[in-house]
């Protein structure tokens, strides 16, 4: 009997085991799911433009992203590179409901490149497109200089009247009239000092010359050395260097010893046409004839201007680049070989911009875009350099009059036009 009773102990005690063994695998049950909402960065702000340009500020707005990413949007960072191309620095931040930002304190003439990034708790979207501008120049500081000189000159000539007054004692001496007039003489040490003001503004006329007392008008006159040394040049080889160096001096580097270099071997630069003088000069110099030169016209004339060549393909390029793209190297080809077979023909090269940017930065922005289109007919694929003419209208003659990336795009081209 024990061993039955000991079996059946064991017996109830397996099925007990095996029992609790199912309710703990029935008790196992997958956890719920998370249905929280994942929170992702927002999109970045759209359609960053320059609202207003002055000496020392820049305004800019944008637009909202189109999402949040799931989480509200905390503000926004401006970022901003100078000079275009240069490292992005964080430079504010604005909150949620604002869109507009106004960077100030800056330096008169530099240029600028902007670009916002939207925030939320997750962290910052990625940057928005950029804006690109210059400050304009000062022009209170010169204006005030002569003006002060000017009224420095007539406050010194008032002084010396005031000797006069020693003539009174020889009136008591009338029997010494000529020894009168020797005691006023003694006056005439400030006499010296008015001889000074008349030299004073012969003085001015030697810093006319030097004007470049601060680098920014250093950095001008420079670029207008620059500029008159491609005018002298006499063949293409000395064209092709004066071009590289005034591309230089306009990028913010110094060349001027260069230039003066330069005028050295060239000979000097002669800026007034109508002296009579340079006639002698082309007997040595045969070779203007050679000189291989368009006309460059940087400031967009009030006329208006010819239709363009229905032929000849219109050449467009990136926002503020005058690079030729290789999608137009193409048109460009077959705009030679109409060229090729159309000697005759005299073309004008008109470059144009989109309306953002100063009105003198886009005459700039133009016409370095015609010079591209220019130095890939000619020194790329030959063409004769005498049937072409550089102009810049810069902003004053869109293709498309619209305020959209759409319409800017269209703006920003070099068409072909018969003079």
């Amino acid at each position: 009997m024990r061993p039955l009773y000991a079996i059946s102990l064991f017996a109830l005690l397996a099925a007990s085991l095996f029992l609790t063994g199912c309710e703990t695998t029935k008790e196992a049950e997958p956890p719920p799911p998370d249905n929280t909402t994942k929170i992702s960065v927002p999109d970045a702000p759209a359609n960053l433009a320059i609202a207003e340009t002055g000496t020392t500020e820049i305004a800019l707005e944008w637009e909202a992203p189109a999402k949040d990413g799931g989480s509200p949007i905390t503000g926004y960072r401006v970022e901003r590179a100078s000079p275009a191309g240069d490292e992005f620095t964080a430079v504010g931040d604005v909150s949620a409901t604002e869109t507009t930002y106004t960077d100030s304190g800056l330096t008169p003439e530099t240029e600028y490149e902007y670009r916002v990034k939207a925030r939320n708790e997750k962290g910052e979207s990625g940057p928005s497109n950029t804006a690109v501008t210059s400050t304009l120049a000062k022009e209170e500081k010169p204006d005030d200089e002569p003006t002060d000189t000017g009224a420095k000159e007539p406050e010194e000539p008032e002084d010396p009247p005031k000797p006069p007054a020693p003539p009174k004692p020889p009136t008591t001496p009338t029997d010494d009239p000529p020894q009168a007039p020797t005691e006023p003489t003694p006056p005439k040490p400030f006499e010296p000092t008015t001889p000074l003001t008349p030299e004073s503004p012969k003085a001015p006329p030697v810093p006319d010359k030097p004007t470049p007392t601060n680098p920014e008008q250093k950095q001008t006159a420079m670029i207008e050395d620059a500029k008159n040394l491609v005018e002298q040049s006499r063949t293409a080889e000395e064209q092709k260097q004066a071009e590289e160096i005034l591309k230089r001096a306009e990028a913010g580097e110094d060349v001027s010893e260069e230039i003066q270099q330069k005028q050295e071997e060239v000979g000097p630069v002669i800026v007034v046409k109508d002296e009579p003088e340079p006639e002698p000069e082309p007997e040595p110099e045969p070779e203007p004839v050679k000189r291989k030169q368009p006309t460059t016209i940087i400031v967009a004339p009030t006329e208006e201007g010819t239709e363009p060549i229905a032929d000849l393909g219109i050449v467009y390029f990136d926002f503020d680049k005058s690079d030729i793209k290789p999608e137009f190297a193409e048109a460009l080809r077959r705009n030679f070989a109409w060229i090729q077979q159309n000697p005759d023909a005299h073309i004008q090269l008109e470059g144009h911009c989109d309306e953002r940017g100063t009105n003198e930065y886009n005459l700039a922005l133009g016409e370095r875009r015609s010079r591209a289109v220019y130095d890939y007919l000619v020194n790329t694929l030959g063409a004769n350099p005498n049937q072409f003419t550089l102009i810049s209208f810069g902003e004053e003659r869109p293709e498309d009059p619209g305020h959209t990336e759409a319409a800017w795009a269209k703006n920003r081209r070099v068409e072909f036009t018969r003079l």
